[in-house]
């Protein structure tokens, strides 16, 4: 059975080329226009997503190290400008994560109620929050999913978890859950900029 997203908000995807063509329809100019922007910024996966009367575009970063991590606009020349411009010979852009930028992990704790964000976190957190209420509501869904996911696994008698792009922990964390389960379990927990540890 899908996974339903939360009442009040629909997911919609835009489909690839490839995927129109097959089914002997017309390719969308809005979808030329991301496969522009995919082949521009290859180290970015870029998407579209319309949630209620909102259209949002989306790109994440798919290697360690690119910045921004995650961008999310509802302007498609803001999304290229923030990528780095039009030129696709222009290289992506590397830059190590520090306190003076907003950081992805940092937004979330800030989203979740956590106490590990910066200032400038909970600027760009809140700049978000204005475009997109709902992000808030939809950071809370995803935790409570990745709890309930971890004590319905934990329960089914696995002992090892390999938790990646964690983000910055809040409690409970996932070695806090199974451990309520099984005090032998353990967890290793991964994330993509500063820290890499292992619980347990």
């Amino acid at each position: 059975m899908p996974v339903q997203p939360p009442a009040g908000i629909s997911i919609a995807r835009v489909p690839c080329a490839a995927t129109d063509a097959k089914a002997n329809r017309p390719t969308a100019p809005m979808t030329d226009e991301l496969e522009t922007l995919r082949k521009e910024f290859p180290s970015f996966r870029i998407w579209r997503e319309i949630i209620g009367d909102r259209v949002r575009y989306i790109a994440r970063g798919m290697r360690p190290g690119v910045a921004p991590h995650t961008l999310v606009t509802a302007e498609l020349d803001e999304l290229r400008a923030v990528l780095g411009g039009s030129s696709d010979t222009e290289p992506t852009r590397l830059r190590p994560v520090t306190a003076e930028g907003p950081n992805i992990a940092r937004m979330y704790s800030y989203w979740l109620g956590g106490k590990d964000n910066f200032e400038v976190d909970r600027l760009a957190a809140g700049a978000v929050l204005a475009d997109f209420p709902q992000v808030a509501d939809v950071a809370r869904a995803n935790r409570e999913f990745v709890i309930r996911a971890v004590r319905h696994v934990a329960a089914q008698g696995v002992t090892q978890y390999l938790d990646i792009g964690t983000g910055l922990p809040s409690s409970p964390t996932v070695h806090e859950v199974t451990r309520q389960i099984d005090q032998a379990s353990r967890v290793s927990q991964s994330y993509n900029y500063t820290y890499n540890y292992a619980c347990g």
